[in-house]
């Protein structure tokens, strides 16, 4: 699996559409999930090619919400049976919690 951004997936594949860079990483890997920011994801399998709808957040702080994402992705995944798109949907709510919070950096109370 792999789990690029949209910037990250268009250096790769030198194309600009999610679908295209999806489709052109998916020659290498079964599973591709480009992750779009507030739009989303873009979730390409053997089975499946969905534009999954991001989820509304009021953004605090959006460092790790990528990888909050592909931890939930790949939780939701290996908990049940379940399709790519809806661990997907899943993965997009729970980055966008993640945002709604400060990260990154513990405060003091944290820290002790």
């Amino acid at each position: 699996a792999i789990f690029p951004n949209l910037e990250e997936a268009q250096a790769l594949t030198g194309e600009e559409s999610p679908t295209r860079v999806a489709d052109l990483l998916h020659e290498k890997f079964p599973l591709v999930v480009v992750t779009l920011g507030k739009d989303g994801a873009y979730v390409r399998n053997p089975t499946t090619a969905e534009l999954v709808p991001g989820v509304k957040a009021k953004v605090i702080d959006p460092t790790g919400a990528g990888d909050a994402f592909a931890a939930m992705f790949m939780r939701t995944i290996l908990d049940g049976d379940v399709k790519a798109a809806e661990a997907a949907r899943v993965a997009c709510a729970f980055a966008a919690e993640a945002m709604e919070v400060i990260g990154g950096q513990p405060d003091s109370a944290e820290s002790s």
